[in-house]
């Protein structure tokens, strides 16, 4: 598996405009982070990362753990 390198997060963040997928926002290699989709951070390929805003990603890691928590009761 691919490490999140810098590189990575760059041309991640680079190939979405430098813009939050979520909201639109401006981000830089600074202000932006890097959400991994499918809430595995050992899968660092280019389709399951997204880059977003620090408000986006805390929104959309709680949305994770709600449906993780959800779905552990099935």
């Amino acid at each position: 598996m691919a490490q999140l390198t810098k590189e990575l997060r760059q041309r991640v963040m680079r190939g979405a405009g430098w813009k939050c997928y979520r909201c639109r926002i401006g981000i830089n290699s600074l202000t932006g982070e890097i959400h991994h989709r499918d809430g595995n951070h050992e899968n660092n390929n280019i389709s399951n990362l997204r880059p977003v805003c620090k408000k986006c990603h805390k929104e959309l890691s709680k949305a994770q753990m709600k449906r993780r928590a959800r779905d552990s009761w099935f």
